[in-house]
């Protein structure tokens, strides 16, 4: 393939980004690959099987060697601890230039023939493109509010199962499970829900939710499972965070409070503090 530019810049190191990095790499003399993360160096759960097994890798595990493969292009660099800034163009906004990216060491300006935008949710393209003048790619919209939960767990040694079981969703139940084997007798058991269901939060409740489609077998496995994750991780996130969020919105809403027109609780720090 003939060489179209000099400098191609993609957006994020997800796969789709490590993916999206490898395409322009024989066309271009240097792609670069920004990333707001610092990426790890390795991956656990790795097990070797012979050519008849089934491989089901942890993302990690998959991640980690896709991103292996993609350091070794020799002309693809992953910079990753940078965040993404705007968009850069020509005076006229008539072709883009490349973009900011920023550090702790400062923000600066990357030249670039082609950006490429793998970020995800996260892409700013759209607001970018817009803040430029221009329309804001057509989307199209399909709601189906996903909801899923997943333990990681140990099953006891010569537990009987299948190295992957998978059961999707049908008419009439929207909720569905998946059980997946990794190595050292570790399984991922996800459950989930889709149309306005939830799946049970505790590790109990999402057992009790797959019973009336699961086998039997895979039942049995997983009420006998160790779980090898913490508990109740929202719980204790949002009982951490509650403090500081709490001082930043009495922060936000004590000089609004202030005002007699403002309408809204008064607690007696507030009071206090506007006094």
């Amino acid at each position: 393939m003939g060489k179209i530019g000099d400098h191609a810049i993609v957006l994020g190191a997800s796969v789709g980004g490590l993916l999206a990095a490898r395409a322009p790499a024989e066309s271009y003399d240097a792609v670069t690959v920004v990333e707001r993360d610092v990426l790890p160096s390795g991956a656990e759960n790795r097990r070797f099987r012979d050519r008849r097994a089934i491989y089901v890798p942890s993302r990690l595990l998959l991640e980690h060697h896709v991103r292996r493969r993609v350091r070794a292009i020799p002309n693809i660099t992953l910079l990753d601890g940078h965040n993404v800034g705007a968009l850069t163009t020509t005076p006229d906004r008539r072709r883009g230039t490349g973009v900011q990216v920023g550090s702790r060491d400062g923000v600066r300006i990357m030249t670039a023939d082609l950006v490429v935008d793998a970020m995800g949710r996260g892409a700013r393209t759209p607001a970018g493109l817009e803040k430029l003048g221009y329309r804001r790619p057509v989307e199209e919209h399909v709601v189906v509010h996903v909801v899923y939960r997943s333990r990681l767990l140990r099953l006891a040694p010569g537990t009987p199962m299948e190295k992957m079981v998978l059961i999707g969703v049908v008419s009439g139940r929207p909720a569905g499970m998946a059980v997946f084997g990794y190595k050292n007798d570790m399984w991922l058991f996800t459950v989930a829900a889709m149309a306005g269901r939830e799946p049970p939060p505790s590790l109990g409740g999402m057992i009790f939710a797959v019973e009336a489609y699961a086998p039997d077998h895979v039942v049995a496995a997983l009420r006998t499972a160790e779980p090898l994750d913490e508990d109740d991780l929202s719980r204790r996130f949002f009982r951490a965070a509650k403090k500081p969020i709490g001082v930043a919105w009495q922060l936000a809403i004590g000089s609004d409070l202030a005002l007699p027109e403002v309408e809204g609780p008064r607690s007696v720090q507030t009071r206090l503090g506007n006094a």
